[in-house]
């Protein structure tokens, strides 16, 4: 049985076109580090109720976001 990828691996290789991680979520602290380190274009705060980050994979599509 080959290996599920979490959605935030899925994004980064390629497979998503978009990518949520909530930045009070300590299971995603490591890949919001790597996120935010790659300097994918995202939007951060839509969502008022926490505080998500949202990347994407070029700013063109950060942008029609």
């Amino acid at each position: 049985m080959g290996k599920f990828l979490r959605p935030e691996e899925a994004f980064m290789f390629g497979y998503k076109p978009a990518c949520a991680c909530q930045s009070g979520n300590p299971r995603l602290k490591p890949y919001l580090d790597k996120l935010l380190e790659k300097g994918y274009p995202n939007v951060f705060g839509w969502n008022i109720l926490r505080d998500d980050y949202t990347f994407f994979h070029n700013e063109e599509t950060n942008k029609s976001f």
